[in-house]
């Protein structure tokens, strides 16, 4: 069975981040980053196929290009809708049996980015998030 690609319908991950001056690195704000992250990923699961920019373009012998899409869309599948919506608040906000989901859902959505702008650039890059007392992972 052929899996086809979702389009990004836009999703451009450099949209989202800024170049570090020493040109090796990435920063993103969390205020802007999350909360995008969250909805392009919840629009994902809302449709068939591979988000096509979490596939591999730089292509390895052995290696499905495919395998890490196929591995971020399945976890984020495994959260539930609530685990989504919890990601969204501040963790004072969440009752603590969801706590663990909602940090589930944060940590998703930073590798599912962080994966994207990889591919984007074709080559190995690093991130760093700005602290956020919203987005931090626990109390």
């Amino acid at each position: 069975m052929k899996i086809p690609f979702l389009q990004s319908k836009g999703f451009q991950p450099k949209n989202y981040a800024t170049k570090d001056k020493e040109g090796d690195g990435w920063r993103v704000v969390p205020d802007v980053f999350y909360p995008t992250m969250i909805a392009h990923i919840r629009a994902v699961l809302g449709e068939e196929g591979l988000p096509e920019e979490l596939v591999d373009r730089v292509l390895q012998e052995g290696v499905d290009p495919k395998m890490a899409a196929r591995r971020y869309l399945s976890w984020a599948r495994s959260i539930s809708v609530q685990g989504w919506a919890d990601a969204q608040c501040a963790p004072e906000e969440v009752a603590p049996e969801r706590l663990a989901e909602r940090a589930s859902a944060l940590e998703c959505a930073r590798l599912w980015f962080t994966r994207a702008l990889k591919n984007a650039e074709q080559k190995p890059i690093h991130i760093r998030i700005e602290r956020n007392s919203t987005f931090r992972l626990g109390r």
